[in-house]
């Protein structure tokens, strides 16, 4: 009779397992059958995973949470996946990528299109891992690079450092050049700048703040988003562009209630905390009672409690009916808001009663 297997790794002993395990404990994989490392990705000489090699036969299954739990060595990843496939005929269940699972290929399930596309997946997903794992290298290299530079520099100097783009890596290599010893970061605010390969230094301070990093409060943050904002338009000559990330003018316009970050959880950002407020923008398809009573205070200038939930929760009705009948109305603009609210006022009148003769 087959057996299910799983497989889990960390790199380090101070790296929980337990999400990797719940995974595979709520497949269906005993415990029993739980082959688990605490070693680096970077090839595949680790004790419980030759201990699962051995054990496996063929019409076994391995399973797996991520492709990255397997190793991060692009060649050897194919090489393994290779030899347990092949080799030992297991089967392999990749949980967070459907397509990595070959039983339904054993099985006769699926044709010549689905392994290609399984096989490219594979390979990209095991490239990616290769990646990361020297991104990692990268970033903490930098970092000891801050820390060593450190201990050389006489005082008052301080060490500013700028990290260029790549492949959204350069926020990260910033704080860890941070944590290691760096006094500061510069780079450039407008959006062009990011473009042409600097980290936005304002979205950076806001991910500080937004970890809850200790060293940010010793600025005044309620004033970032302001200051940000006015350098942005001096350096432009414009307005903001819209869909600036923090900056711009739809950054903190909610769409849905439940979009709200919160003081206090972590890893949010409320807009309070970096000198900004939220406003609201309607959207027919997800924006909610709250959402349109934001908006309408904000057009009419009136408070956003004083709406009837039930002229609410018309005009939702209204935008939905107006676009299963092909309207396509920007009800976000003041004047198609207004009348989508008189709209829905008129619906929402009870019917007038004619006086018998």
């Amino acid at each position: 009779m087959a057996t299910v297997y799983g497989y889990a790794r960390v790199s380090s002993r101070d790296q929980n397992l337990n999400r990797q395990l719940d995974a595979l404990s709520a497949y269906g994989v005993e415990a029993a059958n739980v082959f688990a490392d605490r070693a680096s990705g970077k090839d595949f000489d680790r004790p419980r995973y030759r201990e699962l090699l051995r054990a496996l036969a063929s019409g076994d299954v391995l399973v797996v949470l991520s492709i990255d739990r397997l190793g991060r060595n692009y060649s050897e990843i194919l090489e393994e996946w290779r030899r347990i496939t092949k080799e030992l005929g297991a089967a392999i269940v990749v949980l967070d990528m459907p397509l990595l699972d070959t039983r339904a290929r054993d099985c006769g399930g699926s044709d010549v299109t689905s392994t290609l596309i399984a096989g490219i997946v594979l390979q990209l997903l095991s490239y990616v891992a290769q990646v990361e794992r020297e991104n990692i290298h990268r970033r903490q290299a930098e970092g000891i690079a801050a820390a060593r530079a450190r201990g050389r520099l006489p005082p008052p100097l301080k060490i500013l450092v700028h990290m260029h783009a790549g492949g959204g890596f350069e926020n990260a290599s910033l704080i860890e050049a941070l944590l290691n010893g760096a006094d500061g970061a510069w780079g450039g605010l407008p959006k062009r700048a990011a473009i042409i390969g600097h980290a936005s230094l304002g979205e950076l301070i806001a991910n500080l703040v937004r970890v809850g990093n200790p060293n940010m409060r010793q600025y005044r943050l309620d004033r970032l988003l302001p200051l940000a904002t006015n350098l942005q338009e001096l350096d432009d000559e414009a307005a903001v562009p819209d869909d600036l990330p923090i900056l711009g003018h739809n950054a903190y316009r909610l769409p849905l209630s439940f979009f709200r970050q919160l003081p206090g959880r972590f890893m949010d950002l409320p807009p309070e905390a970096i000198g900004g407020t939220y406003r609201y923008r309607v959207c027919p398809l997800v924006s909610d009672t709250a959402v349109i009573a934001g908006r309408l205070a904000e057009v009419l200038c009136l408070q956003a409690d004083g709406f009837r939930e039930a002229v609410l929760e018309q005009m939702i009705f209204i935008m939905r009916r107006d676009l299963r009948a092909g309207e396509r109305i920007a009800y976000d603009e003041p004047d198609n808001l207004k009348q989508l609210y008189a709209r829905a006022l008129r619906e929402c009148e009870p019917p007038v009663m004619q006086a018998e003769a």
